[in-house]
């Protein structure tokens, strides 16, 4: 008999494959960090700048006065009359390797209406652009060693100056008819703070031939900054600037409120600003300052900035983009403070899942960072993929409010509930 013959077939054993575990989608470990706050450079009082050469003086510094020949910007050689103190010896401007320069865009020098003249855009600029790129005219001390008066290194500095470069800096404009020379006051006049200079014991000034042209306005649509890797003078836009447009920066603190900056102007630069910040009602000027103020403490508080928690995404997202507006609306073009705002709005967006937001508030912190420091900071990375930072994956855990989704749509800020 053949095995199996008396079977019902319909009860045949059938071979069950073994049960398998339902697969679980674990989200990737996140790779892309929200990059640290930006911190200001802490202003330094002249008195601290004094401190520094003073504490020098024991090491013997010298007093070192060059006429640099360098490559400039466009590759055509470049004059620099530089006078530094240093403790050891270091080697001339023109045998140190610079990093290469940023190309900056076009502009031109022309006559303006009331101011003068003044710098004028011949591009199109977004907010983080470089604008201008220049090598200074004159490098000098911004105190002098002690016992000595200070503009006596300025005086120094500038009768060594070649023909052909004095006459551009005696050129330009001289807000000090009363200074100890007309040399002294004008450079004093047209400087700009370089916080490090290699080689260099303490802070110097510098003067240009054409960054220095730019005029004043307290809303202004760029901001200055010193490279000392590239020995350069930059200007970068923090509004956007069209093809004709004047290009403004601001002479005294973009945060200090109006008769603040009256007072520092009269006194400094001997004008009144009549800008159309400073002639604002006096309402809408006391709410101009208060934006000020708010975004001085913003920027002051990006060193420990408040965690963004599912808990409170939405009311720090409200309270944040009510700053930047206000901060948009007066003009305000600290970098600093919008790195800040846009961090914190990148963050809330992230936790509530709003991959746009995300991207938009990155890249305002991308083009803060290209004003304040000449790179993005890392902030293109976060705007490339921000569902791959820790802030995204805290909310992917289920960490939401009451542990559902929850989004904002434009200003109204109402909370949708769906399934994670």
């Amino acid at each position: 008999m053949r095995r199996g013959f008396l079977t019902n077939g319909g009860e045949r054993r059938v071979k069950v494959p073994a049960k398998q575990s339902p697969s679980i989608d674990v989200p990737p470990p996140p790779t892309i960090p929200i990059p640290a706050p930006l911190t200001q450079r802490r202003w330094v009082s002249k008195e601290e700048k004094l401190a520094v050469v003073t504490r020098a003086e024991q090491d013997n510094p010298a007093f070192t006065l060059r006429v640099e020949h360098i490559p400039g910007v466009d590759g055509s050689a470049h004059t620099i009359t530089a006078s530094i103190y240093t403790t050891e010896e270091q080697p001339p401007l023109c045998e140190r390797s610079w990093k290469p320069f940023a190309r900056g865009g076009r502009y031109e020098i022309r006559e303006t209406e009331h101011t003068g003249k003044g710098m004028f855009s011949l591009d199109c600029h977004a907010p983080g652009d470089l604008v201008v790129c220049e090598r200074p005219l004159v490098i000098f001390p911004v105190v002098d060693k002690v016992g000595k008066p200070e503009d006596s290194a300025v005086a120094r500095t500038i009768l060594q100056m070649p023909a052909a470069t004095r006459r551009l800096l005696l050129a330009l404009h001289n807000c000090k008819p009363h200074a100890p020379s007309v040399e002294y006051a004008i450079a004093k006049t047209n400087s700009f703070e370089a916080h490090r200079v290699p080689g260099c014991i303490g802070q110097c000034s510098v003067v240009f031939d054409d960054i220095s042209r730019i005029n004043h306005r307290c809303a202004p649509n760029a901001v200055f900054g010193w490279d000392p890797e590239s020995l350069s003078g930059q200007i970068h836009a923090v509004q956007p600037i069209a093809p004709g447009e004047q290009i403004f920066i601001s002479y005294v603190s973009n945060y200090a409120m109006h008769h603040e900056r009256q007072e520092a102007l009269s006194r400094i630069y001997a004008f009144t600003c009549t800008c159309a910040t400073c002639t604002l009602p006096p309402n809408e000027r006391w709410a101009d300052d208060n934006t000020r103020q708010d975004a001085s403490r913003a920027a002051a508080e990006a060193g420990s900035p408040p965690v963004v928690t599912a808990a409170s995404a939405l009311r720090v997202t409200k309270t944040a983009l009510g700053l930047a507006r206000r901060m948009r609306e007066a003009g305000i073009g600290q970098p600093y403070s919008w790195v800040a705002v846009s961090r914190t709005l990148v963050e809330a967006a992230c936790v509530l899942g709003d991959r746009a937001r995300a991207v938009r508030w990155a890249m305002t912190a991308a083009g803060a960072m290209r004003a304040a420091t000449g790179a993005d900071g890392g902030w293109e990375a976060v705007a490339a993929a921000p569902e791959r930072t820790e802030m995204w994956l805290l909310g992917q855990r289920g960490e939401r409010l009451g542990g559902a989704n929850t989004v904002w749509n434009g200003p109204q800020f109402c909370p949708t509930r769906s399934a994670v």
